[in-house]
């Protein structure tokens, strides 16, 4: 599928959350621009069966039909579900107080110490969970220092029995699973939620992408590359809608000429110095990790618009004097 506009020298590839959001950017901008998609339809991983052949997903895994009693990944419905936990981890409640987690997520309240605010979240999940199982592997770091578990049901699951928590897998044998502890258990069925990495295979080899560290200047543009821009290379805990909405703005300023690119230098020193806040927060990660407090980057990209537009107004102001 592909959107087209008049003289467009300007191409959108994917138009899936990140890349609808580029484009209504660049069109409400009065940009030329072509969008292409694999897919027949828009959506990316948001369209269900999308057709273009790179969606997530698991075959043939769309009602539990036909699972009760097997010894599998749904604890309501499984004679038996293990979990194995290969890292410590925290657990925050889709809900506290019968309104969503992050329903305080918002400006100014997102701007306070991280101490408090994960002082002031431990005190609201504890409130809302009640006691941790023992079972369960607690993160070492802070709650909000990570990327923790989202779920008001898995916890009490584990307190109750109906999840039983186990260490990372070794291996696999026919119909049983080893783990690192010595223990085995005979499974039915195994879903794996392991993650992923990043790959650009279509794409030069000069631009790589290794595990989770991608270096581009504000996430968006890779320094030795002219021409090349990316929008949603991010990993933003929580919201991801309003950061690449300000990524497309951000690039529609570029290539509309009102925000100007730093030098080579510039960008690779400031991709090297990642924001302070996401520092805070992520302490552990590489400075060209794509993990971002969403918040603090958001703000940064919208300081360099309002810079860029403060000095087009300027310009456009000494033009008008001038004639």
């Amino acid at each position: 599928m592909t959107v087209r506009s008049a003289a467009a020298d300007i191409a959108v590839i994917g138009a899936g959350s990140s890349g609808l959001a580029a484009l209504k950017a660049l069109l409400d901008q009065g940009v030329a621009v072509d969008c292409f998609e694999r897919g027949s339809d828009v959506g990316g991983l948001w369209r269900y069966e999308n057709d273009n052949g790179l969606s997530g997903g698991l075959r043939a895994w769309r009602r539990p039909v036909g699972r009760r009693n097997r010894r599998r990944g749904l604890a309501r419905l499984a004679s038996r579900t293990l979990m194995a936990v290969r890292s410590r981890t925290h657990v925050l409640p889709r809900w506290i107080g019968g309104k969503p987690y992050d329903t305080r997520d918002i400006d100014p309240l997102n701007r306070i110490p991280w101490r408090l605010m994960n002082f002031v979240y431990g005190l609201r999940v504890a409130r809302e969970l009640g006691p941790t199982p023992v079972s369960w592997p607690v993160g070492v770091h802070r709650l909000l220092e990570g990327i923790p578990i989202v779920s008001s049901h898995l916890l009490p699951a584990v307190l109750d029995g109906d999840v039983v928590v186990k260490p990372a897998v070794d291996r696999l044998r026919q119909d049983r699973v080893h783990f690192v502890d010595g223990s085995e258990e005979m499974v039915d069925c195994i879903i794996y939620c392991t993650g992923y990495r990043i790959s650009i295979p279509f794409l030069s080899s000069s631009l790589s992408a290794g595990g989770q560290d991608f270096p581009l200047y504000r996430r968006i543009v890779p320094p030795d590359i002219g021409g090349l821009l990316f929008v949603g290379f991010v990993d933003a805990p929580g919201r991801l809608l309003p950061v690449v909405e300000a990524q497309g703005e951000w690039i529609a300023a570029v290539l509309t000429g009102q925000l100007r690119l730093p030098t080579q230098k510039r960008m690779w020193h400031a991709i090297e110095r990642p924001e302070r806040r996401t520092r805070q927060r992520f302490p552990g990660e590489d400075p060209e990790s794509i993990r971002c407090e969403p918040h603090a980057y958001r703000r940064l990209l919208l300081a360099d618009l309002r810079l860029a537009h403060a000095g087009h107004q300027r310009n456009r102001l000494v033009l008008a004097r001038a004639l």
